[in-house]
């Protein structure tokens, strides 16, 4: 069960990075999610490795519900019909909003799994 997670977190931070961009659209969300990917990643590496540190384990449990959390907001704002003045500057920006939208819909479920599979890492359940 641990190295199907962590397999499951290297996925969520191969696809968290390129949506950091997503910053760059003033979505600060975009930003914050790829620090969670990222962070629990890490954690879930320490947790794997030590091989007793639970504490790691919620930690990066704890990162990927921070994860979902700010990929629920992103998403609101990136779905919004709402102007948004760097989109409205040009089509190019608005593409690039469009793409980072279903990427950061993709990403959303992720953090969802990996958080209760973290979890089940954490209880020692399934291991």
């Amino acid at each position: 069960m641990q190295w199907f997670t962590l397999l499951i977190w290297l996925l969520v931070a191969t696809l968290a990075l390129p949506l950091s961009g997503g910053a760059l659209l003033g979505r600060a969300a975009l930003g914050m999610q790829a620090i969670a990917a990222v962070g629990g990643l890490a954690l879930l590496v320490v947790f794997v490795a030590a091989g007793e540190s639970v504490v790691a384990a919620w930690i990066a449990c704890g990162l990927a519900l921070f994860g979902a959390l700010a990929m629920v907001f992103a998403v609101a704002g990136l779905t919004s019909d709402r102007p948004r003045p760097l989109a409205a500057a040009s089509s190019r920006a608005q593409t690039l909003e469009e793409h980072t939208a279903t990427l950061a819909g993709a990403q959303l479920p992720l953090f969802v799994v990996v958080a209760l599979l973290t979890m089940l890492v954490a209880l020692e359940i399934g291991t």
